[in-house]
C-alpha cells in the first residue's frame, strides 16, 4: 500500500495530510485580521515621528508574508514528503504562540514595546519549551531592551513607551 492510499483526509487527490495547510491558511488569515483591526487606531498626531503602529505593522506583514510563502510551498506539494501529521501537544503549541502574539500587538499600545516585548518573549519560549532559566531570563529581557534602545534613542523611531516611564 503506497503512502498516498494510507491518508484519507489528504487535500484534493494529493495525498497530503491536511493539517499543514489547515495550519498555513490559519497562520496566513490571523495578522491580516489583527492588521484589519489595528488600521482605525487612534493617535495623538505626532508631527513627522511615525505611529506607535508602524513597528506592529511591519512584524504582522512580515508573519503574513513568511506565512503565506510557507502556504503557497505547501500548496504546490503534490506528494507527502515523509513529515508527520502536526500532533496534539503542537497544535496546542501553536495556538498558545499565536494567542501570545495576538496579546502582544493588543498589549503594545497600552504597555510599550519593552514590557509587552519582554512578556512575549518570556511567554514563547515557555511554550516552545526552552529549559535554561538563565537563557529565557536574558532572551526575554534583553532582547526587548536593546530593540527599544536602538530604535527609539538611537534611530529616532519612537516606539510606544510604558505608562510608567516615557524611558521604557
Amino acid at each position: 500500500m503506497s503512502d498516498t492510499s494510507k491518508n484519507t483526509r489528504g487535500a484534493a487527490g494529493t495525498g497530503r495530510p491536511l493539517e499543514p495547510l489547515v495550519l498555513g491558511a490559519v497562520l496566513f488569515i490571523a495578522p491580516l485580521v489583527l492588521l484589519i483591526v489595528s488600521r482605525d487606531a487612534a493617535f495623538a498626531d505626532l508631527g513627522g515621528a511615525f505611529s506607535p503602529m508602524f513597528f506592529p505593522t511591519i512584524i504582522l506583514w512580515g508573519w503574513a508574508i513568511t506565512a503565506g510563502i510557507a502556504l503557497a510551498v505547501d500548496l504546490m506539494r503534490r506528494t507527502t514528503d515523509g513529515r508527520a501529521p502536526i500532533t496534539g501537544s503542537r497544535w496546542a503549541q501553536i495556538i498558545a504562540v499565536s494567542i501570545a502574539m495576538a496579546v502582544f500587538v493588543f498589549a503594545f499600545t497600552r504597555l510599550g514595546f519593552v514590557l509587552s516585548g519582554i512578556g512575549f518573549s518570556l511567554a514563547v519560549l515557555l511554550i516552545l519549551g526552552l529549559r535554561k532559566p538563565v537563557l529565557i531570563v536574558l532572551f526575554s529581557f534583553l532582547v526587548p531592551v536593546a530593540l527599544f534602545v536602538m530604535f527609539h534613542h538611537m534611530l529616532g523611531l519612537p516606539l510606544p513607551t510604558s505608562p510608567f516611564s516615557y524611558r521604557f
